[in-house]
């Protein structure tokens, strides 16, 4: 029997998930002094510069620890108690290192709680050099400047509608905005006087990590990119993060200090992504360079990761053919580049300029990675593309990978309102919308231009709240039917489309469907007997879901948990559409078989010789048995007889011959354990070597094969009485000869 699955098996969508949405970040073993600080910093120390910088301390123990606490309660992402671990872990890490710089030449001006990370300001060299001295310092990177990703909400063109018709709004989830601020103050937050306040406020959290100017934002990048979010994900709170205030750039230590600060939240806040519409400006290649693989990025995004907050952000608009922006080539990080949603007349940027462009069209100045030799993106990079032109939110029209990116942080917010709606049992499934990037939704686009060609996916929010068989046409197909087939999957996100029937006369509201068609003529069985809800299923005939002919039907047939069952006789060729749903809406995990009920028949053939007999004389006997399920009728052995061989009619069994085939008819024959032989002769007019073959037939075709035999004998010739009595005389004079000629030889 073939076995197909619905969507995904869960060991690859797990592994899928591991390398491409929680990948680990690779992070190195101390090294040398020379590997941990860059000679950029060192010099201006000799130069009697003061240094601002991130320091990363080794933390491979405590994460290994907590990776052990985790296991140990059965969970993938880092539970209140993991993160509690950790930070009492890094506490303690650093105190250690503080203590040993006690008298050196250093400011600490940032703790970090939940990463392996502070931000200091260094002094002089003898400050550098005892952190470097101390084995407990992975890295010290420069804190360099960060900018919005500026050049000067298309819901339909993401499908954001098909989501919220199916309730999935992004409620229950946040997404942490690090950017420039947000006014929420405006009508697309809910005109709220303070985080929170009203009660429809969808602002739920603001902080400025700048420490300067008033105003909530004073350039307006952050709250269009928050008007975004809110836009495709309505039901999603946003928490606010300024790391701007009223500077026109920001740096590394106050990124990280709102990553930090969303991570150190996420025990009692339900943070699903952090969207940062931010970069440096500068091409990272491939993303493999340690520029990258080892950025200061790293660790933060790696521990967002493991607490189940999916880290996205842009690209960049330098017109990059080969590289993107950091922090977005940090490994785990979603990248996102901008196309366009409609056509334009001609777009002219401050770098560059779209001559007509087109849906679906790159513009021309947001960075891609690049392309490897097998046409694909370097795995380096989760590389998508979104809308990023002219988008209106949050009183503000902008355009750049900036407004590109909350598209695909709002799908993390949409996808993840749709998890409650899953069972424990549905897990994997849960898991694939949980990180759609590792499973990308949305269709594959061709992005091109100038020196590039590449197939990428185009962010669609509701592709991953779809079923792939939800409609009439995309009917899972199990072929030709010669024996039987499988299948399982959810219809959690299927739905009931135009001009599709009541089936079994109810509303459901949750279908997908197969088509097949059977390669014979026999009754056909269908259930649903191990799904996890109840279930009605109809069988069809028609080409358009709106005129269909209904063929067979069944609600539940007294199975447990109320599944169905169902059995029509089917036509070889034709082919039949079968829709399942959800009684009176319901949905979970289905699990379909639908089975050809026909016997299976077998032969066995003996042949042996019947001694003394002249002419040759061989005798067969053919046994047929039946391992169901049907019983068989009507069935009939088929002995081809070899060359020189006839049917005896005197011990012919009741069989009748035509030519050299023998037909046997033995009636019915039960399932699933019955059987029926048949025994008669055949006369040789030659001696030799015979073999027979048999075959067996019956009312109903056999899926698995016309049962088949053969049989082989040698033959001699035969004497007769007289002729062996001659023989024995002539051996025995022929003894008593060399008997006497022996006798003589002595004397």
């Amino acid at each position: 029997m073939q076995r197909t699955s619905h969507i995904t098996m869960f060991d690859l969508l797990v592994l899928a998930f591991i390398f491409l949405c929680g990948q680990q970040v690779a992070l190195a073993r101390p090294g040398t002094s020379v590997d941990k600080v860059s000679a950029e910093i060192r010099q201006a120390l000799l130069d009697g510069k003061s240094q601002e910088v991130i320091v990363e301390f080794d933390d491979a123990r405590i994460q290994t620890d907590a990776s052990a606490l985790r296991r140990k309660g059965g969970h993938q992402f880092e539970t209140a108690e993991v993160l509690d671990f950790k930070k009492n872990e890094y506490g303690k890490l650093k105190r250690a290192t503080v203590a040993v710089m006690t008298g050196k030449d250093f400011d600490s001006l940032i703790e970090y709680s939940h990463l392996p990370l502070s931000f200091m300001r260094l002094k002089s060299v003898t400050a550098l050099d005892a952190l470097l001295a101390d084995n407990r310092i992975r890295k010290i990177h420069k804190n360099a400047p960060k900018y919005p990703v500026l050049d000067s909400v298309s819901s339909n063109f993401v499908n954001q509608p098909v989501a919220a018709g199916r309730g999935f709004t992004g409620a229950g989830g946040t997404v942490a905005v690090i950017d420039t601020g947000v006014n929420y103050t405006l009508s697309d937050f809910g005109s709220c006087t303070a985080p929170g306040v009203p009660a429809g406020c969808k602002v739920s959290y603001y902080d400025n990590f700048a420490g300067t100017g008033t105003s909530l934002d004073a350039n307006g990048h952050g709250t269009n990119v928050a008007g975004i979010v809110a836009g495709l994900a309505p039901g999603a709170s946003i928490r606010a993060l300024n790391v701007f205030g009223s500077n026109s750039s920001t740096s590394d230590a106050l990124i990280i200090a709102a990553i930090n600060n969303t991570i150190a939240a996420k025990a009692t806040v339900n943070i699903v992504a952090i969207n940062m519409s931010l970069g440096d400006g500068i091409n990272h290649g491939n993303g493999l360079g340690s520029d990258c693989q080892q950025s200061v990025f790293n660790a933060p995004v790696y521990n967002a990761l493991q607490a189940n907050i999916k880290v996205v952000a842009a690209s960049g608009n330098n017109a990059f053919n080969n590289g993107v922006n950091l922090p977005a080539c940090t490994p785990g990080t979603t990248a996102v580049g901008a196309v366009y949603d409609q056509a334009f007349g001609s777009a002219q940027y401050s770098i560059c300029t779209d001559t007509s462009p087109g849906p679906d069209q790159v513009t021309c100045f947001a960075n891609l990675p690049p392309v490897t030799s097998t046409n694909s993106f370097n795995n380096a990079y989760n590389f998508v593309v979104a809308p990023g032109v002219n988008i209106t939110a949050g009183g503000v029209a902008d355009s750049g990978t900036s407004q590109a990116t909350p598209f695909a942080s709002a799908a993390f917010a949409l996808h993840n309102s749709a998890i409650p709606a899953l069972t424990s049992a549905q897990k994997t499934r849960g898991d694939q919308i949980s990180n759609f990037i590792s499973v990308p939704c949305g269709p594959l686009i061709p992005i091109t231009r100038s020196g590039y060609s590449m197939m990428v996916t185009l962010v669609d929010v509701s592709a991953c709240l779809s079923d792939a068989n939800d409609n009439f046409a995309n009917a899972t197909g199990f072929g030709t039917l010669a024996s039987g087939a499988s299948a399982n999957g959810d219809n959690v996100f299927a739905s009931k489309e135009a001009g599709e029937p009541n089936h079994a006369g109810n509303a459901g509201g949750h279908s997908v469907w197969f088509v097949f068609t059977p390669a014979m003529t026999s009754p056909i069985e269908v259930d649903t007997h191990l799904s996890g809800f109840p279930t009605v299923l109809a069988v069809y005939t028609g080409t358009t879901v709106s005129a269909l002919t209904q063929v067979a039907s069944n609600v539940t047939d007294g199975s447990a948990g109320s599944t169905s069952g169902l059995t029509f006789q089917a036509t070889a060729g034709t082919t039949y559409y079968l829709a399942l749903d959800g009684y009176n809406g319901a949905s979970g995990n289905w699990d379909l078989n639908v089975n050809i009920l026909a016997s299976n028949l077998s032969v066995t053939l003996n042949s042996s010789s019947v001694a003394g007999t002249a002419p040759t004389t061989i005798q067969y006997v053919a046994t047929v048995t039946n391992a169901g399920p049907l019983n068989a009728t009507n069935v009939n052995v088929n002995v081809s007889l070899p060359a020189g061989v006839t049917l005896d009619p005197n011990n012919n069994g009741g069989c009748t011959a035509a030519g050299q085939v023998v037909t046997c008819a033995l009636g019915t024959i039960n399932a699933p354990t019955g059987s029926a032989s048949v025994s008669f002769n055949g006369i040789g007019s030659s001696t030799g070597v015979f073999t027979a073959t048999a075959t067996v037939t019956s009312d109903y075709a056999d899926p698995n094969g016309v049962g088949s035999a053969s049989s082989t004998i040698s033959d001699v010739p035969t004497m007769s009485e007289w002729g062996l009595m001659l023989l024995g005389c002539l051996l025995f004079g022929v003894m008593q000869y060399q008997s006497r000629n022996s006798s003589s030889g002595k004397r």
